[in-house]
């Protein structure tokens, strides 16, 4: 292709294709100077050697100068594809120092590209600048701190999009965490300070986090904050990582943003939910605005503006502390082994069982898995032994959806454990060794004060020691917090105790027990409303179950389900009334479910793998009401 083919093509003279190849082109109709860029591009054409000032002739050529860490391939992505749209070609260059990058730039220079899309190296830059002058090749700058903004990405925006979208799930303590690796750090966290100031959230210092070691977590507890926003994806996964550990979930415990440079973090795991950096629009705006000013075009876009965004919810979520009301238990944790024999243990006498199985158990961690299975969250306070069935039980219960934070590990005793004769009629005999449930102390309890808030019930057992579930009452009563107790090898209650009381379940064994001068179910139910407690529910077996409050006294007949395994029984009832009643149905019919609930729970051995599910329950329920 000659440069008389190219002005026959674009109808115009030999002299007007000169001009424009070479750039002296002032006084020629934009209109056909664009027409014969076009063709020239189009063809690929060049001047011949010997045209005169051959050193102005465009050559369509472009260059991309990074630095040897920019791997950006997303930006660089954008660039190549919108130079190929536009007919030019793409030099990418890498440098390593100062010095690669002046010798760099004096080539790309002296082979006559057209000008340059360039992140500088650092401040010792300016030769390089100097050389591009001189040549009068333009160029234009990756996020500079010196050239105009018009051509940054708004990284002080992006900050206060992320915070924003926690914002708008209603989060108000909020940590910012960097490890200090990002460049445009400083712009990202002054985003998330305009986010705050904006939506009236006071900032504090303890808000910056630039510290990623153990420590860490103890810092975003402490500070009761419910959501972080991150630097960078690696940020993120370190909390993700030390949340996991502890058995806390992301994000129904904890609200996770970060910010995330490239195009992979649609397909990573874990999946967290991130603020992409628009880098691939950024190439494609930089490599237009470049070309706009080597060809002459005013401007199509001004600035970079960044693109819609909308951020997924994959580790976001409303704060577990204004969600709906989640439930509290504090109790026994133990490893049961369940024996099933002919005839109960006797002295001096060796019995055969026919049936061995280990589960975990233990009343807290019963109720516990219970009022999952129901749907409901659930926070569970214990200790276990730093052994091998403490391991197990852990597990269990995170794969059973129980929050475990408060549960800690005591490597100094054993994990609990209970052995639990089960005979023929489904009747069981339990010899409990407490072991790391003794060690549970208020102190515990104390450490745990942010399981209280936002909760409707604290479910209590007396496996543990009485001091310790006495502060846990105390607590619950201090953040209005209703609290059911089941008293179980527990000589007395104090008056104190039970005056706290909103729900007290014990059973025929127990309430004879605990008041022996009294022997009706009347009278005994009443012994305990005098001394405070707000409804009594005496739970009777195979005859159900009475209610008896300031007004009235109730039986509740038992369902006709066959027994296996009556060791649940209770636990199944208070996991299910807790639940129904944080629900705000009335006791009676909330009395239903959990003699229901409980009724399930006998026709199964074990205890935790025989807790009814929600559906089951309610599905049974509305069958036997159609029935009615």
């Amino acid at each position: 292709m000659t440069i008389k083919e190219i002005a026959k093509l674009a109808g115009v003279s030999v002299s007007t294709v000169s001009k424009i190849v070479n750039g002296k082109d002032e006084n020629i109709n934009i209109d056909t100077r664009n027409r014969v860029l076009k063709i020239v591009k189009e063809y690929n054409y060049s001047p011949y050697s010997f045209v005169k000032n051959i050193s102005l002739a465009k050559t369509f050529n472009i260059a991309v100068v990074l630095k040897a860490s920019s791997a950006n391939f997303p930006l660089i992505n954008g660039i190549l594809d919108t130079a190929k749209s536009l007919n030019y070609q793409v030099t990418l260059v890498y440098n390593n120092s100062s010095e690669d990058e002046l010798m760099s730039i004096t080539a790309l220079c002296k082979n006559r590209a057209d000008g340059l899309i360039w992140e500088q190296f650092d401040s010792n830059s300016e030769m390089s600048r100097k050389q591009l002058d001189d040549n009068n090749t333009p160029y234009i700058c990756i996020n500079s701190e010196t050239d105009s903004s018009i051509t940054n990405i708004n990284f002080t925006k992006l900050g206060e999009l992320a915070t924003g979208s926690l914002i708008q799930k209603k989060h108000q303590k909020i940590a910012y965490i960097t490890n200090n690796k990002f460049k445009q750090d400083n712009e990202f966290f002054e985003g998330f300070k305009q986010c705050l100031f904006q939506n009236t959230i006071s900032y504090s210092d303890s808000m910056y986090i630039n510290h990623l070691d153990s420590q860490l977590i103890d810092t975003l507890l402490i500070n009761d904050f419910t959501a972080a926003i991150c630097s960078s994806r690696e940020v993120a996964l370190t909390i993700y990582e030390q949340l996991d550990r502890l058995h806390r979930k992301i994000p129904r415990d904890f609200s996770l943003v970060c910010l995330q440079g490239d195009l992979t973090a649609e397909y990573a795991y874990p999946k967290i939910s991130h603020l992409e950096i628009p880098y691939y629009t950024y190439g494609q705006f930089l490599c237009n605005y470049l070309i706009e000013d080597l060809e002459k075009l005013s401007h199509k876009e001004v600035s970079f503006d960044l693109p819609d965004t909308v951020i997924n919810d994959l580790s976001i979520d409303i704060p577990r502390t204004i969600r709906s009301k989640h439930i509290v238990v504090v109790g026994s944790i133990h490893m049961d082994i369940n024996l099933n024999v002919k005839e109960a243990p006797q002295a001096g006498k060796s019995i055969e069982a026919v049936h061995c199985a280990f589960n975990p158990g233990g009343k807290g961690a019963n109720q516990a898995v219970g009022v999952s299975k129901l749907g409901k969250d659930v926070f569970l306070i214990g200790k276990v032994g730093n052994d091998y069935e403490g391991t197990i039980i852990l597990d269990f219960l995170n794969k059973n959806d129980v929050n475990i934070h408060g549960i800690t590990r005591d490597k100094y005793v054993d994990t609990g454990k209970a052995f639990i004769h089960i005979l023929e009629d489904g009747e069981s005999s339990i010899t409990f060794y407490p072991a790391a449930n003794n060690q549970l102390t208020p102190e515990d309890i104390d450490r745990n004060l942010c399981s209280f808030k936002n909760a409707r019930f604290c479910l209590l057992q007396t496996e543990i020691p009485l001091k310790t579930f006495e502060r846990a009452a105390e607590i619950a009563k201090a953040n209005n917090v209703q609290i059911i107790l089941k008293p179980s090898a527990v000589p007395n209650i104090s008056d104190r105790l039970l005056a706290m009381l909103d729900y007290f379940i014990p059973n025929e064994k127990e309430i004879n027990y605990l008041c022996p001068k009294l022997s009706t179910p009347e009278e005994q139910t009443a012994y305990f409303i005098e001394k405070g407690v707000k409804n009594v529910i005496l739970t009777a077996g195979h005859n159900g179950c009475y209610l008896r409050t300031r007004d009235i006294f109730r039986h509740f007949p038992a369902l006709a389900f066959t027994p296996v395994d009556t060791t649940g029984a209770a636990d199944a009832f208070i996991a299910a009334l807790s639940v129904y009643l944080s629900e705000d149905h009335p006791i009676t019919e909330a009395i239903q479910y959990a003699t229901c609930a409980a009724g399930f729970c006998i026709t199964r051995e074990g205890v935790t793998s025989a807790m009814i599910d929600r559906i089951s329950l309610e599905t049974y329920m509305s069958k036997q009401r159609s029935l009615m």
